[in-house]
């Protein structure tokens, strides 16, 4: 993990023309200012807070890369880390008093610049702090990925009106919450920055993991890596800042290698395809001697604490497959054969294109050879008859995780 703190907070989540506006320019008046600065320590307010009382949920990024699995084994690997934990600490410190000197600067203004904060002091008491106490807030690129992936994290809002709840963008909601009117092109262009260096951070650190995977056979490693050099932008439609995405099939392959070396506890969590689908019981896998992903008892789950991180692997199943069938299923057929049989039939790299033309012989030989298993196995996409389709892959608590609500 790297040590050293980096990256300026601010920097990690506005552009560079808003940046300018609160630490150069005087177009933005104190209260937007205030707005905006409030926004910034809010979202790691919430994300420390979050990581501190392991509700990991809360890190289930949208990023648009199709690269949950990615972003799962990250988080897990913050959520077990003691340098980590440590820079989440000093950190929730330093935010604590940055926010009480926020509101000893706020009071310093003249009565009546309370009430009319839209225009701007004198002596630039609000532009000076954002240079001098928040600017300053330096972090780690891990830390970075935990507060973007918290800021791209979509929540339930109810509605009164109609007694229902909607997805709201987190971003959306901590700017209402600060009071910022929020308009398009700003909103766009801090998602863009954001979704495009998550997009990038989740493949260097993947990366990362792949050079400690012992595992493989040389041959298979070294193809592993390879292959995960290959990386595809997608231009964003909100802004300048593309979406990068790996090859999923070999992202997920490295994803499971790190999750059996690590002894990762894996939750399936199933839903019925069904009109008014409704969660039913979970299942708990664990790599067993050979590496291959065994069934672990619901007597041996219950003595993990429900603190335990554990990565959720979501998806759906028909109506008439049982708890118990559906463990059998996977019993004869081994979760990460069925995970990687699945990732294979889908577009590797660009959404709507295979891609399989612009990889090595022996990439595609893999890949095409998951594709026949699949058929083998009854995995086969949009097919009714499918006993479990992959939809979604996230880190959890296991106190959550057991709750039986989805992301």
């Amino acid at each position: 993990m790297d040590a050293p703190l980096s990256l300026s907070l601010p920097e990690v989540f506005f552009p560079r023309a808003l940046l300018q506006e609160l630490a150069e320019q005087d177009q933005l008046s104190d209260k937007e200012k205030i707005a905006y600065m409030t926004l910034l320590m809010s979202n790691l307010e919430e994300s420390l807070r979050a990581f501190k009382e392991k509700r990991l949920t809360a890190f289930d990024a949208l990023v648009g890369d199709e690269g949950c699995q990615l972003r799962a084994l990250k988080i897990l690997d913050l959520a077990t880390s003691e340098r980590f934990a440590s820079e989440a600490n000093q950190l929730q410190e330093v935010a604590r008093r940055v926010n009480e000197e926020m509101k000893e600067m706020y009071n310093r203004l003249p009565q009546q610049k309370k009430c009319l904060l839209h225009k701007i002091s004198p002596d630039g008491a609000v532009k000076n702090f954002f240079n001098q106490k928040v600017r300053s807030i330096g972090i780690s690129k891990e830390m970075a990925y935990l507060l973007q992936c918290h800021l791209l994290t979509f929540t339930k809002m109810p509605i009164d009106a109609v007694r229902e709840k909607i997805e709201i963008g987190r971003l959306e909601r901590l700017a209402k919450g600060g009071k910022i009117a929020l308009q398009n092109e700003v909103k766009s262009s801090i998602i863009n920055l954001v979704q495009g260096q998550l997009s990038e951070l989740s493949i260097d650190f993947l990366r990362n993991e792949v050079r400690q995977i012992v595992s493989l056979p040389g041959n298979q490693s070294g193809l592993l890596s390879s292959m995960l050099d290959l990386i595809q932008r997608i231009p964003s439609r909100r802004g300048v800042h593309p979406i990068a995405r790996a090859c999923q099939f070999y992202s997920m392959k490295a994803v499971l290698c790190r999750l059996r070396e690590r002894g990762a506890l894996i939750v399936v969590k199933k839903w019925l395809v069904t009109k008014d689908a409704q969660p039913i019981a979970s299942l708990f896998y664990r790599a067993g001697a050979d590496g291959a992903f065994v069934r672990v008892s619901d007597e041996e789950v219950r003595k993990f604490s429900a603190e335990t991180p554990v990565v959720v692997f979501e998806g759906i199943v028909p109506p008439h497959l049982g708890s118990e069938q559906l463990a059998g299923c996977l019993q004869k057929h081994e979760l990460g054969e069925v995970t990687l049989a699945e990732v294979a039939q889908g577009d590797q790299f660009e959404p709507g294109r295979k891609g399989l033309e612009d990889i090595s012989p022996e990439a595609r030989k893999e890949i095409e050879s998951y594709c026949e298993r699949a058929v083998e196995m009854n995995c086969i996409k949009e097919c009714k008859e499918t006993f479990l389709w992959l939809d979604h892959i996230y880190c959890s608590s296991l106190g959550e995780a057991c709750k039986g609500g989805a992301r």
